[in-house]
């Protein structure tokens, strides 16, 4: 009887307002304490504290997607999958983040075909 059915779930947990109640106004840039998220595919905004908007869940989205037709890589960025690194691929993240454009690696694949 279900066969052909699937389920999507999708987790809200990471979910912020971006628009006042009171005001109606879209949020200004506010600093936070933690970090949420996935490095990896985190925004610029995002690795530096700053509250998430509609717009880093786009960027993030792009990682993805690069990430996927990149055969599971991005450039510039290789993890160490322990615990004690954390900080060091914190680090290698944003440096990637700051220092790759999407036009240098547009240019890079190209090349390569």
């Amino acid at each position: 009887m279900f066969h052909n059915t699937s389920i999507n779930l999708v987790d809200f947990g990471f979910a912020t307002r971006y628009i006042d109640e009171h005001t109606g106004k879209h949020l200004e840039p506010q600093h936070v304490d933690v970090f949420r998220g996935n490095m990896i595919f985190s925004s610029f905004n995002q690795l530096n504290f700053q509250r998430t908007c509609r717009r880093d869940d786009l960027i993030s989205l792009c990682y993805y997607l690069l990430f996927l037709l990149n055969d599971f890589k991005l450039p510039n960025i290789e993890f160490k999958k322990t615990a004690e690194d954390a900080t060091r691929n914190y680090r290698i993240a944003k440096n990637a983040k700051i220092h790759t454009s999407l036009s240098e690696h547009i240019s890079d694949q190209s090349s390569g075909i």
